[in-house]
Formats: structure tokens, sequence, C-alpha cells
């Protein structure tokens, strides 16, 4: 089932490629799309189409990669399910979390000073970015008076 998703992914990914070049190329003068920026929609639709195909292939050759005998299988749910490696992987996440919050605070700024976002797209990120921020505040809290 697993497979069969990420070589839907996979697929969709190189089709959302396909159209988003006939439309660059061809798509501006016969299709009428109802963009506020209608020039952008095909290099979306690529940047989309790119992502879906990495993520697929990605999945599908980590699960080419995984052992085939059982108790290689075994070691393998062991070294998932070791602390150690638990508490790297959320470190890691914590980190990635911290850049991820900096850098989200001052793109937004940048593309407001320079014109490059509306007000209600700017409000809508400004306040999903505080609702994260409230969010990991709470967790932070109830984490705290658990341990």
């Amino acid at each position: 089932m697993k497979k069969l998703i990420n070589q839907s992914l996979t697929f969709i990914g190189l089709l959302l490629i396909i159209v988003g070049i006939i439309i660059a190329f061809f798509g501006k003068a016969h299709i009428h799309i109802r963009f506020i920026r209608p020039e952008f929609v095909p290099w979306v639709m690529i940047f989309c189409g790119i992502i879906l195909i990495v993520i697929g292939v990605t999945e599908l050759l980590t699960s080419r990669l995984k052992a085939d005998s059982p108790e290689e299988i075994k070691q393998i749910e062991i070294e998932k399910k070791d602390e150690r490696n638990i508490a790297i992987g959320n470190a890691a996440k914590a980190r990635a979390y911290e850049l991820m919050s900096v850098l989200f605070a001052f793109v937004l700024i940048a593309l407001a000073l320079l014109d490059y976002i509306n007000t209600r797209a700017f409000f809508i990120l400004v306040t999903l970015f505080f609702v994260c921020q409230i969010y990991f505040v709470y967790r932070l809290w109830k984490y705290e008076k658990e341990m």
C-alpha cells in the first residue's frame, strides 16, 4: 500500500511538471488563468511536482534498501525504537524548528517590505506564525509540568 502511495506521488509530481511546462510555453496565450500573478503558476506547479517526485522517489529507494532477512528487519526495528536514536531525532527536529521560526519571520518581513505580499496574505502568515509559537510555549509548559 505504501509503495502504491509513493508511486502515485511520483506520478502526480511528473504530471505537475509536464502541465507546468505546457502552461509555461503554450498556456499563457491560449488558457486564461485567473490568478493575481499568472506568470508564477507554471513555476509553482513545476516546483510542487519536483517536491512530490523527491518525496516519492526517496521513500521508494529507502524501502528498497531495507533488509530482506527477518534478523536484519528486527535489528532495524530495534534501532528505530532505541531511545538514543529517538532523542537524536527529536533534537534535530528542535533545531530545525528553531531555524525555521527565525527564517520564516525574516522572510515574511522581507516580503512585506519589498511589497511581494499583499496585506491579507501577510496577516494570515503572521497569524500562522503566532499560532505555532503559542503552541510551542503551550507544549513547553506541558512538558515542564510533566517532568
